[in-house]
């Protein structure tokens, strides 16, 4: 009988552990909002700027979020839009902030790119997200979100919920 107890125990911790690590959901009446934003602004940046923005982030005790790409992309636009949903976007407020890089056509900026070792020519937008250690959590898969508008707004915000420290 004890054994059984034991048993039934361990398989409702087990069932309900999906449940405790659920990530939170973006309710179906949280829409994209169109037109899509035009979140990147056509300015040069350093890579001091870059630093600057990272040490301030993690002095604020939230994750520093890098995401290069341009306003004519379709797929960094999306990305965005799902960004700025109520429930995803207090949540990032929450926990993280962004920088968005504008890469204009291949034109500028590039060398930021390089700062974190990745290849301009593998498309954009690329995002990368860091500890407050100032390491790049996602460095194999910043280019997730190439394909943005082929993904859905619950997919696009797990992604960052994954990284959250």
């Amino acid at each position: 009988m004890n054994l059984k107890n034991s048993f039934l125990s361990f398989y409702l911790v087990l069932v309900s552990f999906p449940i405790m690590s659920t990530n939170i959901i973006v309710p179906n009446e949280e829409i994209l909002e169109k037109p899509f934003p035009l979140p990147y602004e056509r300015v040069d940046l350093s890579v001091s700027d870059l630093r600057n923005f990272i040490d301030n982030t993690i002095n604020n005790k939230k994750q520093p979020v890098v995401i290069f790409g341009a306003n004519w992309c379709p797929d960094c636009r999306i990305l965005s839009a799902v960004l700025d949903l109520e429930t995803v976007n207090e949540y990032m407020n929450d926990n993280f902030e962004i920088l968005y890089i504008d890469l204009g056509r291949y034109d500028i900026n590039m060398s930021l790119m390089e700062f974190f070792d990745i290849m301009p020519q593998q498309g954009i937008p690329r995002v990368v997200i860091l500890n407050k250690d100032k390491e790049v959590l996602n460095i194999k898969d910043t280019g997730e979100w190439t394909t943005a508008r082929s993904r859905t707004k619950q997919e696009i915000f797990n992604y960052f919920q994954e990284y959250k420290e």
